[in-house]
């Protein structure tokens, strides 16, 4: 009978140390993920293209949308650390546009680590809704025209800086549900019918404010 005095086969020893080999190669050299840059001209492309990212990637809104008559334009969805750009590459923002009744320009709901920056809203019910989101960055953003500029819903720890809510039917800025441990730095707020910045009964605490105009 043939015995191996615990030798195992050479084929095996050998195909042991090549499958050890290239799993070296793959847990050394493998790289993560980078984010990604992509582009969209419409509600409905924009959309598809946030639903489509992964964490830290960017999507870049490449020109104006006018009379949007839909329900919300951009919407985010339990998807977190995405940004949206409307930076037009010359100094500028490209702007959406609605027609107003119930629709909402952007609307982050149960996300996390949001980034708006570079984008004008005008013509929607919310120019900007942040609900049940934590760590919302909007940064250079302009809401004009709508009902309530900006409407905070139970969301904590967001920032706003160089923001302008003006002219809304409204308030610029609504806190609503115990919205905290927000920083708002260089906002102004000027000529909305109702208030500059309103907050509920259950509006929230410790929200910091530098530069309000």
């Amino acid at each position: 009978m043939f015995e191996n005095n615990g030798y195992k086969p050479i084929w095996i020893r050998f195909g042991l140390s090549a499958l050890s080999a290239v799993f070296f190669v793959l847990l050394f050299t493998t790289k993560p993920a980078e984010a990604a840059n992509t582009y969209c001209n419409s509600c409905a492309d924009c959309q598809n293209k946030i639903n489509l990212a992964a964490s830290g990637d960017t999507v870049y809104l490449t020109q104006n949308i006018f009379n949007y008559p839909g329900d919300t334009c951009v919407k985010f969805l339990n998807k977190n650390n995405i940004t949206f750009d409307c930076d037009n590459g010359a100094g500028g923002k490209y702007f959406i546009n609605g027609l107003g009744s119930t629709n909402n320009a952007i609307e982050i709901n149960n996300s996390d680590n949001s980034t708006i920056k570079n984008c004008l809203f005008s013509g929607f019910n919310y120019g900007a809704y942040i609900g049940n989101s934590d760590g919302t960055y909007i940064v250079n953003a302009e809401f004009y025209n709508n009902s309530e500029g900006i409407l905070l819903n139970n969301s904590h720890s967001n920032i706003f800086t160089n923001i302008i809510a003006n002219y809304n039917s409204d308030s610029g800025i609504y806190f609503q549900n115990i919205s905290s441990n927000n920083i708002f730095s260089s906002v102004t707020t000027y000529y909305n019918n109702n208030y500059g910045m309103y907050f509920a009964t259950t509006g929230g605490t410790n929200n910091s404010f530098n530069n309000i105009s």
